[in-house]
């Protein structure tokens, strides 16, 4: 709103606004914490399909499969029938 102000008063449609936060380092290590624990997910969902395929070439059932990795055994079909 600021620059819709400024840009009007000055008839200046090249008008930049630069806007620094000074946030508590709670907010900076909170941001980091769900970019790693996002980047953890998709390595854990990649091993997830990596074990399960690993027990169904051991000739474990679905939801045998489901019980070690502590998904449904619909979860675990998906996982093996997305190779």
């Amino acid at each position: 709103m600021a620059k819709d102000l400024i840009e009007i008063m000055t008839q200046d449609p090249r008008i930049e606004i630069d806007v620094d936060y000074d946030l508590p380092a709670e907010v900076a290590e909170a941001v980091e914490l769900k970019r790693r624990a996002a980047e953890l997910e998709q390595l854990a969902q990649g091993k997830q399909k990596a074990a399960a395929m690993a027990l169904r070439d051991k000739g474990l059932t679905l939801r045998d499969i489901g019980k070690l990795l502590d998904i449904s055994h619909q979860r675990a079909h998906q996982l093996i029938k997305a190779q």
